[in-house]
């Protein structure tokens, strides 16, 4: 461990044994350039074809051809069918072209830069040059002002926007609403445009666009967005539809009059023309590609490809089965477009990194609940699903404590170090507690009757008891996943010692580590939560009294609270207390003050806190009776003497896992490890 000096003494357990490794990961040596274009492969893939899927498009302004995409290259095809003609080529994926006004450019997406941005080209795919500038967010949508000066497309993100960019370049500049109350920027800033699939009208005053509620907790809303439009010289919106099926995909006429925009009707999705001068709303066809809304956010690729009306407003030409129509506007009769399309698509560089799988003992890559012994000889611990023992010294032989199937987790041992109790979990049946001789003979002894979701383990300071959390084992089944908590509801539970009925506390509410202290006539069990900090009750779960608060420093969490620590555990004696904080290790002294229960900020302590760790920890407990630190990481378990750690008010330099917003707190002691002595076993 980097920037330890060499006057105290440490012991660091290596467990590479035979189910545990160093874990030791190699450095990046170089920075990798993440851009576009990649080498072309050696081979191509080649066919022809006379469909695709999720077709945009785009007619010219002088009706004779039609603007497509088709797997990452755009083409042109004149509007009565036949032999499409490929505008772009390469490694690239271009997508939802759109021809500029005056027939000169067109407008698409790309990253052929290596992320999605907004291009222009000539109508042949020359003179490209790339408008907006995004690395990590996605860009689509884009749509022509009328006089071909500028396009704008919609940019995701955090706070996506309509973004209008120049075709001279620029940086761009976002479309802005006015409005008042809640749904202004603070500082009482116009609002951002956060809708998707424009249509600029012919005289350049209106933006029809397709806008999703504000945002609030849990799923999306359905239907998904609805189609406003802005006004470009006021900044002011008007809702324009509002059909139960939603509305995706505004399309505008060349005069004007006419709005196209598609709407789900029972399971399908369906096209319809209302008139912008009289109001009047009809299916103009039914049904036609489905839209994906159900994706409950804006894809890459919009709710809908892109549509267009021919020049003269007759007919709307848009692909939907895999083909291209033409669907006349006054009869709603849809007339095939045939097409074929020469396809070339660039093999990439084969990605695949073959290695070899290690034979024989698998090596670990972390141990799971590192357990020693009461006198500190020995070591238990679960590795890949199974309790090992192991002598705490250099050369040690580690041993299956048990020679079952079962997957095994949580070994503690007894007071007396006579018996080590640990708990299983099958797919099928649930867990149990479960207790085994330390020595690893005999049989195992099953502590529990009823199977459920055992987890965190203690035996009571005269060994008469285990304490442990229990959770529902249906629920734990049904449980995808212990993070983002998911975990289920635990009870905080007791039972004798050899076995027999279980006594429920309390239900824990977030609580977790059941624990004890040494002190005599103190037989109440500590416990920690983020809301409560350390706190104890007594085996009836009555008489609760918070011990000791703990934060680390805010960093970029929002809000004026500082973190909690993620665990506190205290020390057996009742003098210390061992916090983690921010993914590393602290020791901090504790006393009673009156009353109020101790507050402790690790950063600007009241009272001097000492870090531990410079490189985080998994795991960490007392032992030897609280005269010994230790904690895990990886696959090495480290132990250190807490006699060798002072607590007093130092400077102390922060590392890259420590806050980067809290430098006016003066940093408070890390004191140094001093002696390296590891000790590798193999089994």
């Amino acid at each position: 461990m980097q920037g330890f000096s060499t006057s105290l003494r440490t012991t660091i357990f290596i467990l590479s044994l035979a189910l545990a490794g160093s874990g030791v990961a190699e450095n990046n040596k170089g920075k990798q350039d993440d851009k576009l274009p990649l080498e072309d492969g050696a081979t191509e893939l080649s066919f022809t074809t006379d469909e695709g899927t999720w077709i945009s498009l785009d007619v010219t302004p002088d009706g004779e051809h039609i603007v497509f995409e088709l797997l990452g290259d755009l083409y042109t095809l004149p509007i009565t069918g036949g032999a499409a003609s490929r505008v772009t080529e390469g490694m690239a994926f271009d997508s939802q072209p759109r021809v500029s006004p005056d027939g000169e450019w067109i407008a698409f997406i790309s990253d052929r830069d290596g992320a999605d941005n907004l291009w222009i080209s000539k109508l042949d795919g020359s003179a490209a040059r790339k408008l907006s500038a995004e690395e990590d967010v996605a860009i689509i949508s884009p749509a022509w002002t009328p006089d071909s000066h500028y396009v704008v497309a919609r940019i995701a993100g955090a706070k996506p926007a309509y973004t209008m960019f120049h075709i001279e370049g620029g940086s761009g500049v976002p479309l802005t609403l006015e409005v008042d109350g809640d749904a202004a920027e603070p500082g009482g800033k116009p609002a951002e445009l956060n809708g998707v699939g424009a249509a600029i009208s012919p005289d350049g005053r209106w933006l029809y666009y397709a806008q999703p509620p504000p945002r609030r907790p849990g799923p999306p809303p359905f239907p998904l967005t609805h189609i406003h439009r802005l006004d470009l010289q006021t900044g002011e919106t008007d809702q324009i539809t509002q059909a139960e099926g939603g509305g995706v995909r505004p399309a505008l006429s060349p005069d004007g009059r006419w709005l196209a925009y598609a709407t789900r009707y029972e399971t399908q999705t369906g096209l319809r023309l209302r008139d912008l001068e009289t109001g009047a709303d009809r299916w103009l066809r039914w049904p036609i590609q489905r839209d994906s809304q159900e994706s409950g956010r804006v894809t890459s690729r919009d709710f809908l490809p892109s549509y267009a009306f021919t020049p003269d407003g007759a007919a709307i030409i848009i692909s939907y089965g895999g083909k291209i129509h033409s669907i006349d506007v006054a009869t709603s009769e849809a007339t095939y477009i045939p097409f074929t399309a020469e396809v070339s698509l660039a093999i990439g560089p084969d990605l695949t990194a073959p290695y070899r799988v290690e034979q024989g003992p698998v090596r670990a890559r972390i141990v799971h609940d590192p357990s020693f012994s009461p006198d500190g000889s020995r070591l238990a611990m679960s590795i890949l699903t199974k309790i090992y023992t192991m002598k705490a010294e250099a050369g040690a032989t580690p041993e299956r404590l048990t020679d079952r199937d079962a997957w095994e987790f949580k070994p503690v041992w007894s007071p007396d170090g006579q018996w080590i109790a640990y708990v299983t979990w099958t797919m099928d049946e649930g867990g149990q507690i479960w207790r085994m001789p330390a020595v690893g003979s005999g049989s195992p002894q099953q502590l529990t009757a009823s199977p459920a979701f055992y987890t965190d383990l203690v035996y009571s300071p005269d060994g008469t008891r285990l304490v442990a959390m229990r959770g529902n084992e249906y629920m734990r089944h049904q449980t995808y996943s212990e993070f983002g908590g998911l975990a289920v509801p635990l009870d905080l539970i007791w039972l004798p010692a050899d076995g027999g009925e279980v006594t429920v506390v309390m239900p824990a509410r977030g609580a977790r580590t059941p624990h004890f202290t040494n002190i005599a006539g103190d037989p109440r069990i500590h416990l920690y939560d983020e809301d409560r900090g350390l706190f104890s009750v007594r085996y009836d779960g009555t008489d609760p009294r918070t011990v000791l608060q703990v934060t680390g420093p805010a960093g970029n969490r929002p809000g004026p609270k500082p973190p909690a620590a993620e665990a506190v555990r205290i020390s057996p004696d009742g003098k210390h207390a061992l916090a983690f904080v921010n993914q590393q290790l602290w020791l901090v002294p504790i006393t009673t003050t009156g009353g109020k229960a101790l507050s402790i900020a690790v950063r600007k302590p009241a009272f001097a806190a000492a870090r531990i760790t410079d490189i985080g920890a998994d795991f960490f407990a007392w032992t030897n009776g609280g005269k010994t630190i230790t904690w895990a990481i990886g696959s090495t378990v480290y132990s250190r003497p807490l006699a060798s750690i002072e607590l007093r008010k130092t400077e102390d330099k922060k590392t890259d896992t420590d806050s980067k917003d809290d430098s006016n707190e003066e940093s408070p002691p890390k004191p140094p490890l001093d002696e390296h002595k590891s000790v590798t076993a193999i089994a």
